[in-house]
């Protein structure tokens, strides 16, 4: 049992709270894991690092939420709402994933390995390279796009650039209009995937700015260096027009391209491995659709 919040019904965990952080909760790496954490409340929610390793997390919230390098092996996540989590490098071992929401999470480089789904796990509009799905069970049940999102993003890229090829904004202004034109593509490119769900608890209406930001920090790279990070936010914000020549454009489709390649070659082992040609065809010709732009690009 936890103690609920003065003044509230909940306890911290279950509060209608959003933007927890590691700070805000009772953590400790050993208190979380092996925990009852049913329905817990983490929307948007900086998790980081955390730590759920064995946990019962049946019917949680996580939509939005920072779990980069979070631990989830073994835990049972089933009916979890993770849309639009970054996910990025987290360890996802065996966990239970069936009838999880998982639309326009960042999964880059997470590790999925004898992660269990079935058909109402949703992957939908899911940013999955590098992602490790070779060992994952009952992927061939999930709702994965035929199209992958990372060729989404970049064929829409095109327009984006196009859309804000006027050089009157300095760096931070064009990253703000950019942003702007890219979401106004995404959504449009995606409408179906967006609207395929009644369920109310894992609908989602719009791009979640997560995972925007995801894709928009992975174009507009950040220069930090830890001597004079302040010298570096100052001079993105220097008063003169900034864009991208066509090399730097050509480049960054490339290499959403090229993340796109990855996720098609992913896919078709692993329906190939699992007997299963006809989805694996699917994702071959992926492969080389993906590839044939990438050489009409260069």
């Amino acid at each position: 049992m936890h103690e609920a919040v003065p003044g509230s019904d909940y306890c911290i965990w279950h509060q209608k709270k959003d933007g927890k952080t590691l700070s805000d909760l009772p953590y400790k790496k050993d208190n979380t894991s092996k925990n009852n954490l049913r329905e817990a409340y983490f929307k948007k929610a900086d998790l980081a690092h955390a730590h759920f390793t064995s946990s019962d997390l049946y019917y949680s919230t996580f939509f939005e939420a920072n779990l980069k390098f979070a631990q989830f092996m073994d835990a049972k996540m089933v009916d979890t709402n993770l849309n639009g989590a970054n996910l990025e490098f987290a360890k996802l071992q065996r966990a239970n994933l069936r009838k999880a929401s998982i639309k326009f999470a960042i999964l880059k480089d997470a590790d999925l390995d004898g992660t269990l789904m079935n058909k109402d796990t949703d992957l939908t509009c899911t940013f999955l390279n590098g992602a490790d799905l070779k060992n994952a069970k009952k992927l061939q049940y999930a709702r994965v796009n035929n199209i992958c999102v990372e060729e989404i993003v970049a064929d829409i890229l095109d327009n984006a650039f196009y859309e804000t090829s006027w050089p009157s904004y300095n760096k931070t202004k064009y990253r703000e209009v950019f942003s702007k034109y890219l979401k106004e593509y995404l959504e449009n490119q995606c409408r179906d995937y967006i609207n395929d769900r009644n369920n109310n608890s894992t609908h989602i209406k719009e791009i979640p700015e997560n995972f925007l930001k995801f894709i928009v920090d992975t174009i507009f790279p950040r220069k930090t260096n830890v001597n004079n990070s302040k010298t570096n936010k100052e001079n993105d914000d220097i008063d003169k027009p900034f864009l991208f020549s066509r090399c730097e454009q050509i480049g960054i489709r490339l290499k959403f391209y090229d993340y796109a390649r990855d996720v098609y070659v992913n896919l078709k082992n692993y329906f190939k491995d699992a007997g299963l040609y006809d989805k694996s065809s699917i994702y071959f010709i992926g492969e080389y659709r993906v590839r044939g732009k990438m050489s009409r690009l260069s």
